[in-house]
């Protein structure tokens, strides 16, 4: 099963949200069957992103990091 989540905002908490999932995902597929994928990111400074099968997060992040 997918969890779709779309994050508004991409500072801090967003940022290190993203990496959570990224790094422990797997633990959440294995413990409760349960893929989170986020889907949408928006953001004021960087703009908006949507894909319907799931952001590349670490493009994502590296963008933003970048200014």
């Amino acid at each position: 099963m997918f969890l779709d989540v779309a994050l508004i905002g991409f500072g801090h908490v967003g940022r290190r949200f993203a990496r959570l999932l990224a790094e422990r995902g797997g633990m959440l597929l294995a413990e409760q069957g349960v893929t989170v994928r986020i889907v949408g990111i928006s953001t004021n400074r960087h703009g908006h992103v949507w894909a319907a099968e799931g952001v590349d997060v670490p493009a994502a992040l590296s963008r933003v990091e970048a200014g």
